[in-house]
C-alpha cells in the first residue's frame, strides 16, 4: 500500500490529505481528511481535491480526520460529489459520522436526510446526516 502525504498551512489551519492506494491494484484512492475546511483555505482544498480526483475512477472520502468544517467546506464537498457524479466516478463516503461533520450540517441549516436528485448511490453528506 503507498501512502502521499500532503500538508499546507493556511492563515493558522492546517490542512492535510494522506492518499492510501488500494489493494486493487490502485483503483481506488482513499482520502484521508485531516484537519480544517472553512471559507479560508476552500480554494486550496479544491486544488488538491482535484488532482487526486483526476488520478482514479473509485474514490473513498473519510472525513474522520477533519477537526473544523464551515458551509464552505459542506458546499464544496457537494459539488465535489455532484461533479464527480456527472463524470461517471464513484464516490463513497466514511468517517462522516463523527461530531464534527454530525454537527455541522444542522448548525449551518440544512436538513439531513435531504440530497440531491442525481445521486444514485445515496452517497450524499447530506443524506447521511453528516
Amino acid at each position: 500500500m503507498s501512502h502521499v502525504q500532503k500538508k499546507r498551512r493556511f492563515f493558522m489551519t492546517v490542512f492535510c490529505i494522506k492518499v492510501d492506494l488500494s489493494a486493487d491494484n490502485g483503483a481506488t484512492r482513499r482520502l484521508r481528511l485531516f484537519g480544517s475546511i472553512t471559507s479560508g483555505n476552500v480554494g486550496e482544498v479544491l486544488l488538491q481535491l482535484t488532482r487526486e480526483f483526476d488520478e482514479t475512477e473509485n474514490i473513498l472520502i473519510d472525513f474522520s480526520g477533519i477537526t473544523e468544517i464551515d458551509l464552505a467546506g459542506l458546499k464544496l464537498f457537494c459539488s465535489c460529489h455532484r461533479n464527480l457524479l456527472f463524470s461517471g466516478k464513484e464516490l463513497r463516503i466514511t468517517g462522516h459520522d463523527h461530531a464534527v461533520m454530525r454537527d455541522a450540517i444542522p448548525a449551518e441549516g440544512r436538513q439531513a436526510g435531504w440530497g440531491c436528485g442525481i445521486d444514485w448511490h445515496h452517497s450524499c453528506i447530506w443524506l447521511s446526516g453528516g
